[in-house]
């Protein structure tokens, strides 16, 4: 009896569980869901012959489903996140390999063209350390602003201004600076002849039969009449030729490519011996050696040679000499003598300055310089004035 009664009551539950399990839509009964297992469970004995449907043994797949997730998404955090550093391991690594890149070809371009790179101190051009002129040369390619060291002084050089120029950046004092490329060094004129290993000034005295010789003849026949060339000496000097190629394309860069226009002039040098000029191995015409005229201190030379012939050097023979020269006139501006002028004015409303001041002194025209290289000393003329 007791077996059947308890029987009679499992049915009862049974069938009242199911009515309740009936009475939820059926859209929301998802079989083996965490839904049925609290429904179940809501109603308290109701058999569940399906453990994938147990409270317990769904909370705990909830649990395993979480946790897989988890790892999951850790695992494809910590995948991503790897990824990342290697790319940005493999771009760093790549511009590191891509400036070295730079580098070695700019190093490469710099040794083949031999490029040089001068400072303005005291007056004198002096060479900056190889490895200043490497950085210099690399950021003038690209035409940016450089900071570089020297010592414990700290200077920047803006390539994009239309002058060079050198600024200490605690004191703001400026130095001039120039470039100069070296296709250009030991490029000598084809008339030279071939300089010993090591020298680097010569004299070669031309014949009164060459070429050379009636082009220096007929240049002086212009203006004076009168005459009688003793002696022409070719003047060699390597030095001052490659400081004046190295102005002649200074000059060229600040113009955006156009060539300097250049002139063959005069220079007497009065009281100074000229072989002094001639000789010189860092200048040549040096500004140093002048003296105050009718546009200041600077160096003066006459289109003319019969003006030029009153400050010639003399002999003791009672012959004279003069230089013959050819000068980078560049960009010129005619001025009324101002004995106050130590370089060119700037043009109207720019920052860059004239090349040359020119005027006119007894029917001559005259140019007047203030910068060292800018003339190169070609002959050296030795004659009579009859």
């Amino acid at each position: 009896a007791e077996i059947r009664q308890s029987k009679r009551d499992h049915d009862e539950q049974t069938q009242q569980g199911g009515k309740e399990l009936a009475a939820v839509p059926k859209s929301r009964i998802i079989p083996g869901s965490l839904e049925v297992a609290d429904i179940a469970h809501s109603i308290g004995k109701v058999p569940i012959t399906n453990p994938t449907v147990s409270y317990a043994t769904t909370r705990k797949r909830k649990r395993e489903v979480e946790e897989q997730d988890r790892q999951i998404s850790t695992k494809h955090a910590k995948k991503a996140e790897k990824l990342t550093t290697e790319t940005e391991q493999q771009l760093i690594k790549s511009e590191d390999c891509e400036v070295e890149c730079l580098s070695n070809i700019d190093a490469a371009k710099l040794s083949k063209k031999n490029v040089d790179w001068f400072c303005r101190v005291n007056g004198k051009w002096k060479l900056y350390p190889s490895k200043v002129r490497k950085i210099l040369e690399c950021n003038y390619v690209q035409g940016a602003k450089v900071k570089f060291a020297l010592g414990n002084k700290e200077y920047e050089i803006d390539f994009s201004a239309p002058l060079l120029k050198q600024v200490n950046i605690e004191t703001q004092s400026c130095r001039k600076v120039r470039r100069q490329e070296g296709n250009n060094i030991n490029h000598t004129p084809c008339s030279w002849s071939e300089h010993q290993i090591g020298k680097n000034f010569n004299y070669d005295t031309l014949s009164p039969y060459s070429v050379e010789w009636k082009h220096v003849e007929n240049l002086m026949s212009k203006t004076m009449q009168s005459f009688q060339i003793k002696e022409i000496k070719q003047i060699q000097n390597i030095s001052v030729w490659n400081f004046f190629l190295f102005q002649k394309e200074e000059m060229a860069r600040r113009s955006r490519g156009v060539q300097p226009k250049s002139a063959h002039v005069w220079h007497g040098t009065k009281l100074t011996d000229p072989t002094k000029i001639c000789e010189d191995a860092n200048n040549g015409f040096n500004v140093q050696y002048s003296r105050m005229g009718q546009w200041g201190t600077g160096i003066y030379f006459a289109e003319d040679v019969k003006y030029s012939d009153s400050y010639a050097y003399r002999n003791s023979d009672g012959s004279k000499v003069m230089i013959l020269a050819e000068l980078l006139t560049g960009d010129e501006i005619d001025l009324n003598p101002d004995m106050s002028l130590k370089e060119p004015p700037k043009k109207a409303g720019r920052e860059i300055r004239y090349d040359t001041v020119t005027g006119k002194r007894k029917g001559s025209k005259v140019y007047i310089v203030y910068d060292n290289g800018r003339a190169y000393p070609q002959y050296l003329v030795t004659y009579k004035t009859l």
